[in-house]
């Protein structure tokens, strides 16, 4: 830190850790599989890292359909800017096998503002 630099307030700081620990949502439709699809709506885990380079857990189950549902456990790709201080993540990974078969689960997540304000 330069000589003349002040140590961050506690407004900033707090902002900071708001931004540390947020959330995103996710829905959205699996790949289809066997003739049919899941929807997945959640909720992401608390952001793990720092800054551009940090990534979101997702966990959960499909939707049932078709006689079972898949459970899905994954991460998000780091964070990609939008403008007006927004930024949102891309994910892909599969669900569990269940019934002969998988899904796919891919998208993007709710955009969220960079720092909260």
């Amino acid at each position: 830190m330069p000589e003349n630099a002040e140590e961050p307030g506690p407004a900033l700081k707090q902002a900071e850790e708001l931004y540390r620990i947020h959330v995103h949502a996710q829905t959205g439709a699996t790949s289809v599989a066997a003739g049919h699809v899941h929807m997945h709506p959640g909720v992401s885990g608390a952001a793990q890292g720092r800054g551009a380079s940090h990534y979101h857990r997702l966990w959960g189950a499909t939707t049932y359909n078709d006689g079972h549902f898949h459970t899905y456990n994954g991460q998000t790709g780091p964070a990609e800017l939008l403008g007006d201080g927004y930024h949102t993540h891309y994910f892909r990974f599969d669900t569990s096998y269940n019934e002969g078969h998988d899904h796919v689960l891919a998208g993007f997540v709710e955009p969220v503002r960079e720092m909260p304000g």
